[in-house]
């Protein structure tokens, strides 16, 4: 048996009084769901301010309908939430939430296009999710979790400095 089965056995009655034989009772689970979840970000080098389009792909890899299905994202420090798809995300700070986003039934997925505002720093700047529903997960691993890296630059300014004037010229002070 599992940890995370019941055997139900034993001789039982019905109201009217004849046997179940325990070979007509079997195991309980509690049911499970396995979600992955998959993240990618366009474009993975931005200029400071600049708009990243991160998508998140999430997966039932079960063989059981996932109810209420909802992920979290956490965006890096200095980016900024702009929008979301499906509408069913809030934010608050820097933390999406995309809250029931419905049932994904056997081997179905879900997409989600979560739009920010890069930082004004320059760095690598790691962005992290989670997925989850009301069943918890079979696993209970890692692949439910997603990451991508973005790389954010600072623009430079391409300046030259001529000058020109007579060759005698003299500057009166």
């Amino acid at each position: 048996l599992s940890s995370d089965s019941v055997y139900v056995g034993g001789d039982f009655d019905r109201a009217d009084g004849t046997d179940v034989p325990s070979s007509k009772v079997g195991r309980w689970s509690e049911p499970t769901t396995d979600l992955s979840l998959s993240k990618s970000a366009s474009p993975v080098t931005v200029y400071a301010g600049e708009q990243v389009v991160y998508a998140l792909t999430v997966r039932n890899n079960s063989g059981r309908l996932a109810t209420n299905v909802s992920v979290r994202d956490d965006l890096p420090p200095g980016f900024t939430f702009v929008s979301a798809n499906p509408d069913k995300c809030t934010a608050s700070g820097r933390t999406i939430i995309c809250e029931n986003l419905g049932d994904l039934s056997p081997g179905s997925l879900g997409i989600i296009h979560v739009y920010a505002t890069a930082a004004q720093d320059a760095g690598t700047y790691r962005n992290v999710a989670v997925a989850g529903s009301s069943q918890p997960e079979i696993k209970n691993g890692s692949d439910n979790i997603a990451a991508v890296n973005v790389q954010v630059k600072r623009r430079s300014a391409d300046l030259a400095l001529t000058k020109s004037g007579p060759a005698g010229a003299r500057v009166n002070r």
